[in-house]
């Protein structure tokens, strides 16, 4: 990971902030794998799980890199910079960087689409605005400060996306990044294995609503009944399809109506009609014209592998494969069930991280499947056995595998022209190999 640096007079002063006294070497980039080093660029040691960045420091320096953030107080290197955490360091400099920077920052998080709202949010206002968003998913408290170094005061806005894998981490990142605007996606149970129970979800969530100033905007979904509990200091847009709200939306499976404007969304499904209505809020609140909004809507491709259409060899395929829990998955087995084709066939892999929940998901997903018009039902994993218990439909095929080279083989057997595939499952079951593999 190597990030640009919007500033780096900014970005300076704001190191010497931190670290009180600096070499005054020039600066490029930023960056914390040590592969990716070019000169002058500061190489940041990271301890992670895997490795650890500070094996790697002479590989940086012999690369050009002109300054070391290093955790170990004995460094000999005379380009090293120490502090005893580079997380806590990142971050107090990212917020010193922020005080500098005037651009207005929207922040986004929830329990699902965070990524997706953003890159739809930016697809819609890059077209009129000059706007810097987080590159894909990097929304943690490690990768939000190394993002928010490429702001400068020529960017309109700046959209950054929010996780939190462990209580506390959203106000974590709003203390450095100082939102003007927020939007809470959807509470569900993603990630619950870090957490007591989904009130503890809610409320690390709800630290970025609480984090906006009282000029700011908090764009608030009232479908969601723990959103709609939330505070705020700030002004409150409201959105959804239920109750009375500033943007109310109606959505037939086909259709999403806005206050009367009809939008053709490129994905029937209420998780992106919902946060379809949250970007058409944001957009207006810019004062752009309903029109041009629908427009850059209709004409939005999601990321890749969330719920992204891929056309090969007379076959459709909806790689979903980024991420799962039971929430995203309802969403993308609709999306399946409504798409026009042959068979419809869904590849179902684990949902991790669900702690306690994890066979009640389970089984709640193999409940919604039986009641759905799809063709084939193919398990891989040893949580997904849960689920194709509970399918028993005459209408639906089941196959389980528990080896993805039998499973790549099976569907390799079995695909037809015009066959319909959704795959599905969280990042460690590797279902993207099914994609790469097993469909021609």
């Amino acid at each position: 990971m190597r990030f640009d640096i919007g500033n780096k007079k900014v970005f300076m002063k704001s190191l010497n902030d931190y670290y009180k006294s600096t070499n005054s070497s020039e600066i490029m980039n930023i960056c914390i794998d040590s592969r990716y080093i070019s000169k002058k660029d500061i190489f940041v040691a990271i301890k992670g799980k895997k490795t650890n960045g500070h094996l790697y420091i002479d590989d940086a320096i012999s690369d050009g890199a002109s300054i070391i953030m290093c955790e170990e107080e004995k460094c000999s290197h005379n380009k090293c910079l120490y502090s005893k955490s580079n997380y806590i360091a990142l971050q107090k400099i990212a917020a010193s960087y922020r005080k500098k920077i005037t651009t207005p920052i929207i922040g986004i998080t929830g329990s699902n689409g965070k990524t997706t709202t953003k890159e739809l949010l930016t697809h819609i206002l890059n077209k009129k605005m000059n706007v810097i968003s987080t590159e894909g998913n990097y929304n943690s408290t490690l990768s939000v400060p190394l993002s928010l170094f490429g702001l400068n005061n020529n960017y309109n806005v700046s959209v950054i996306e929010m996780g939190a894998s462990n209580p506390g981490e959203i106000e974590t990142i709003c203390e450095f990044t100082k939102p003007d605007m927020g939007i809470i996606t959807n509470i569900s149970n993603s990630h619950i294995s870090s957490y007591k129970n989904i009130e503890e979800i809610s409320k690390t969530k709800s630290k970025l609503f609480d984090s906006l100033p009282t000029d700011g905007y908090a764009f608030k979904n009232i479908d969601d009944p723990f959103i709609l509990k939330m505070d705020t200091k700030a002004k409150i847009i409201s959105y959804g399809f239920s109750g009375k709200a500033d943007f109310s939306g109606k959505y037939d499976g086909d259709k999403l109506y806005v206050d009367g404007i009809e939008i053709n969304i490129p994905y029937n499904n209420y998780e992106f009609a919902i946060n379809s209505i949250a970007c058409y809020a944001i957009a207006k609140s810019f004062d752009l014209e309903s029109k041009f909004i629908s427009n850059r809507i209709a004409n939005f491709t999601p990321p890749i592998g969330r719920k992204q259409i891929i056309k090969r060899n007379k076959i459709t395929i909806i790689n979903d494969s980024y991420n799962a829990n039971l929430l995203s998955a309802k969403s993308g087995l609709n999306l399946l069930e409504n798409y026009p084709g042959a068979r419809k066939i869904a590849i179902m892999g684990d949902m991790l991280e669900l702690g306690g929940y994890e066979v009640k998901d389970h089984e709640k997903l193999g409940l919604f499947i039986n009641e759905k018009m799809i063709d084939i039902v193919i398990g891989y994993g040893e949580l997904i056995k849960n689920s194709m218990n509970k399918i028993d439909s005459l209408k639906i095929e089941k196959y389980y595998f528990n080896s993805m080279p039998k499973l790549i083989n099976f569907i390799k057997n079995i695909s037809n022209d015009n066959d319909i595939y959704y795959v599905k499952g969280s990042r460690g079951m590797g279902m993207e190999e099914i994609i790469k593999k097993g469909l021609p």
